[in-house]
């Protein structure tokens, strides 16, 4: 079970209120947008930078070493490497919505999920031992 996001809130709920991460936001930002991004986005940097991980800035350089030609006026790095997830133990940062674990308001605030590594590490482990990923 993956935990919350951290971030701002609605009035009148806590962090009791969030439903663990969900969703497919992950894709975003494993690509190298949404929260791998957010340095160059100053609008959404103001909402959410007290909520990045230790060394936000250079998070996404040092997960992600691609660079995509459609990106290069926004600095995007792209691509995440799960080999540099598993050696540095950083994982990479991914903007959700925060969800009411009820169901009873939906959305209840938005913030940042960084998820543990050991899947990553897990996924690697299987890969390089030659076992099929899928077949669990």
């Amino acid at each position: 079970n993956a935990g919350p996001p951290v971030g701002r809130l609605e009035a009148g709920f806590s962090s009791a209120d969030c439903l663990g991460a969900i969703g497919d936001s992950a894709v975003v930002d494993a690509l190298g947008l949404g929260a791998m991004s957010l340095y160059e986005v100053p609008d959404q940097l103001a909402v959410l930078e007290d909520y990045m991980p230790a060394q936000g800035r250079s998070l996404a350089q040092m997960l992600m070493p691609a660079t995509h030609p459609a990106f290069n006026a926004f600095k995007v790095h792209v691509g995440l490497n799960a080999l540099r997830v598993s050696a540095l133990a950083r994982t990479p940062a991914i903007s959700l919505g925060i969800i009411h674990k009820q169901g009873l308001r939906g959305r209840i605030g938005g913030g940042i999920y960084s998820p543990p590594v050991d899947p990553f590490d897990a996924a690697l482990g299987r890969l390089q031992s030659g076992s099929q990923v899928l077949n669990a």
